[in-house]
């Protein structure tokens, strides 16, 4: 997308995207999220990974005959899942308790 249109979509994918990088490097710094992996590459991953599904869709109803893979629930379940393998990777175990909340919620995270 060329012209003004594109120039403010652009500013705008780069202000969100520097907005999550600021908020991954924080929750590093708070001991959420493994310290060696580049915040920028998991989102990079993540949004890799969706873009791939929707991509795909086509090619694996056909192999799985019968699969809902487009429906908004479908789409919305693997959205959720592609989230969550790559959070399952990156997130260090914490322990369940009060200190955890309390830390959340000091650190806006």
């Amino acid at each position: 997308m060329g012209g003004p249109a594109g120039e403010v979509a652009h500013k705008k994918g780069k202000r969100w995207a520097t907005a999550v990088v600021d908020y991954l490097e924080r929750a590093q710094q708070a001991g959420y999220i493994r310290s060696e992996l580049d915040p920028r590459l998991l989102v990079f991953n993540v949004m890799s990974q969706a873009e791939h599904y929707l991509i795909a869709i086509p090619r694996f109803e056909r192999i799985f005959a019968g699969a809902d893979l487009s429906s908004p629930q479908a789409l919305a379940r693997a959205r959720e899942q592609i989230v969550a393998q790559f959070l399952n990777g990156a997130f260090i175990p914490q322990q369940k308790n009060q200190d955890t909340k309390e830390t959340l919620d000091a650190t806006g995270l």
